[in-house]
């Protein structure tokens, strides 16, 4: 499978969201005993470092060695170079385990079977993601439309797993019912081009057009108004969770 994600760790770390305390407090009241959680396809540890906040050991994986070097530490986090295909940790060792933005971009049926190699008896799985977020304000119409006219056919096909928050993804457990959550990160002008050059789509649309982001970044600007102040991007979040073995 292409990795969409082999370079631009250290952007990835500074302009992709985070995620909310509360959807870590409510995956870790699910385990019997908050000890070994492992984050499948972890990128630069934004999950990964909350959940060390919470387990006594996270395992943190992922196929590029650019994203792992740029990743968040935490003493009790250890990063490994590894697929959600081959999970490079021993059996019935994990009593959670998460796939942050990132279970789109596997090969579900090899992954399942690896989930269920690892997990303890009483192991959750989460299956975690976000939607295209909103923007305050009357930037927002030209964000959007960045998203679904300029920027949509460049994403690969997974990028619909997303857009329809994993309704049609492939989950052969037993979902157990979260809380509704959204996100928000305050961001400049600057920040949020930023944000938008993570984007896979938006890689592909530079080999084209290189001058793509500088375009946008100038239209955005003129609506914006200071470049420094800040406005509020809010995600949707959502989540399929189950016990692996209930």
């Amino acid at each position: 499978m292409k990795n969409h994600f082999e370079t631009g760790g250290s952007d990835y770390s500074k302009y992709r969201p985070n995620y909310p305390n509360e959807l870590i407090k409510q995956l870790s009241s699910l385990v019997n005993k908050p000890s070994t959680a492992l984050d499948i396809g972890c990128g630069t540890g934004q999950l990964t470092a909350l959940l060390a906040d919470h387990f006594e050991t996270v395992i943190g994986v992922d196929s590029s060695e650019n994203q792992l070097v740029n990743a968040e530490f935490k003493p009790n986090i250890t990063y490994t170079l590894g697929s959600a295909e081959n999970i490079p940790t021993e059996s019935n060792s994990a009593d959670l385990i998460v796939a942050a933005q990132a279970a789109h971009w596997f090969d579900l049926s090899a992954f399942y079977e690896e989930v269920r190699r690892v997990a303890k008896p009483s192991a959750i799985i989460a299956l975690i993601g976000y939607g295209l977020p909103t923007l305050t304000g009357i930037p927002n119409a030209m964000f959007q439309k960045a998203y679904w006219l300029d920027l949509r056919q460049y994403w690969p096909p997974e990028r619909q797993l997303i857009e329809l928050g994993y309704s049609t993804l492939d989950f052969p457990f037993h979902t157990i019912e979260m809380d509704e959550l959204t996100n928000e990160k305050r961001v400049t002008l600057d920040e949020l081009i930023g944000y938008i050059g993570t984007w896979s789509a938006t890689k592909r649309k530079l080999e084209e057009d290189a001058h793509y982001l500088t375009r946008l970044h100038e239209a955005l600007r003129a609506v914006w108004g200071n470049e420094e102040k800040q406005r509020a991007l809010q995600w949707p979040i959502f989540a399929k969770v189950a016990k692996v073995k209930g």
